[in-house]
């Protein structure tokens, strides 16, 4: 959605993008923090400004928060207790953790400070390129940073690294202090969302250089690898002042154990160029016995992107959910694909369809397997996604910060909310170290065994 020009108090005018999805902060490198409060003032900054923005950070909350009740918190004493904090900031950091410490108590996602202006972000960027990445992926498991995936032929494989060793250290920095940079504070789904994204963020460098990765075998053994880093694969894609990031699209055909054969499709956000990848994808996978979306590691992106892709499985313009605000409700309705991309008559694909999630499907990713398991046109499998599923707007602050704010709910079809408590699979499917050590993957294995059986007469 592009930005929407409004007015605000004063005369100034403001931004707003509607958008589910906590990539862009992802993009930014920001997570939440409760910082302290330090006496001294830094000399670049204004009280009057400082005082303000926390004003301001207040107003908005108090006026497009979706919950007027604010979830039974008195929001009114929430400014009288933290405003006289805000004043007595010394600094910007100060500030945000004022700030994001007095958002926190609602508790819910999609609450950030992006900080700075866009240009700051980018000369930071400039300073500093974190645009490459070994190839792999990590996750918890049993609050153990275990690797999940390993692009073949990227700096990972070719290091020798195997799904299923765990990490000890990242260069030169243990797995320990990374984690322990989120702060206290947060809702457990939050701190879990924060522990990987700073894991995440950990993995990512300048293309040419090396990630040292200290990993442990499944013996237990600890060795030290060099792994290359290369530019992230995908598109640029920007929105609005928000950093730009990468979106990119991987489709392929997988067999299942009788020879039945499924279209896979993995994606990262939800975004234009994803979609319009996608769309041409599908016209050459139209035969096959089924269909895999792979939204793993998937945080999310622009909600209405959901209604195209879901119309290439659904045949009528059946809800996907609602997007409920204050005043508005808006009905994700399926937008049934009959005509291909080369301008062919088509129907929607009618055979089994399955959604693989983890611990990082997040938001608008959530939202695609929460409308159409609610449907019961799609079966999820792997684990119990975040529950971040709300919609955000992006309001400039007078200091120049980003602040991300909630402005609406998500409701399934059937009027399940999945904000808090996730999307819920199907079929369970917790990660296997050993089949993970074997080069197999349990999720997708497990989503191929169901799509054969509903393949075969």
């Amino acid at each position: 959605m592009n930005p929407v020009p409004r007015r605000r108090r004063g005369g100034r005018s403001r931004w707003v993008t509607v958008v589910c999805g906590a990539v862009f902060a992802v993009a930014s490198g920001v997570a939440m923090s409760l910082g302290p409060v330090l006496p001294a003032v830094a000399a670049d900054y204004d009280r009057d400004t400082g005082l303000a923005t926390f004003d301001e950070t207040w107003r908005i909350v108090q006026e497009t928060y979706y919950d007027t009740t604010f979830g039974g918190l008195d929001w009114t004493a929430m400014r009288d207790r933290y405003r006289p904090r805000a004043e007595a900031a010394g600094d910007n950091g100060s500030l945000r953790g004022v700030v994001r410490e007095m958002l926190a108590r609602l508790g819910d996602s999609h609450f950030a400070l992006i900080e700075g202006s866009a240009a700051d972000a980018r000369d930071r960027a400039a300073r500093r390129d974190r645009s490459g990445d070994a190839g792999l992926e990590v996750r918890l498991v049993n609050g153990e940073p275990m690797v999940t995936r390993v692009e073949p032929d990227r700096g990972a494989a070719k290091a020798g690294v195997r799904a299923g060793w765990t990490v000890r250290a990242i260069d030169g920095v243990p797995v320990e202090e990374i984690l322990g940079r989120v702060p206290t504070g947060l809702s457990s789904s939050n701190t879990e969302l924060e522990e990987l994204l700073e894991l995440w963020r950990a993995l990512l460098g300048a293309p040419g250089s090396e990630a040292m990765l200290l990993l442990r075998d499944e013996t237990g053994e600890e060795t030290l690898y060099k792994a290359a880093r290369t530019p992230s694969p995908g598109e640029l894609f920007r929105l609005g002042a928000l950093p730009a990031f990468r979106s990119h699209l991987q489709v392929s055909v997988a067999p299942t154990p009788a020879g039945h054969r499924a279209a896979v499709f993995r994606y990262n956000v939800w975004t234009l160029p994803i979609i319009r990848g996608l769309d041409q994808a599908v016209d050459t996978l139209r035969t096959v016995d089924g269909w895999v979306f792979d939204l793993r590691g998937n945080l999310g992106g622009i909600a209405q992107m959901v209604m195209g892709i879901s119309g290439h499985i659904l045949d009528e313009p059946l809800s996907l959910g609602s997007i409920v605000s204050r005043k508005n409700k808006l009905e994700l309705r399926a937008n049934p694909r009959r005509v291909s991309a080369g301008g062919e008559r088509v129907t929607p694909f009618a055979g089994p369809v399955a959604i693989l999630v983890d611990q990082l499907t997040y938001s608008a990713s959530e939202l695609f397997a929460a409308g159409l398991q609610d449907l019961g046109r799609a079966r999820v499998f792997g684990v119990t996604t975040l529950g971040g599923v709300l919609a955000a707007s992006f309001t400039r602050l007078p200091n120049g910060d980003l602040l991300e704010h909630p402005v609406a709910d998500y409701l399934t079809p059937s009027g399940i909310r999945v904000e808090g408590r996730g999307v819920i699979p199907d079929a369970i499917v917790p990660p296997d170290r050993a089949r993970l050590l074997e080069g197999r993957d349990p999720v997708l294995e497990e989503a191929l065994h169901w799509i054969e059986e509903e393949s075969t007469p």
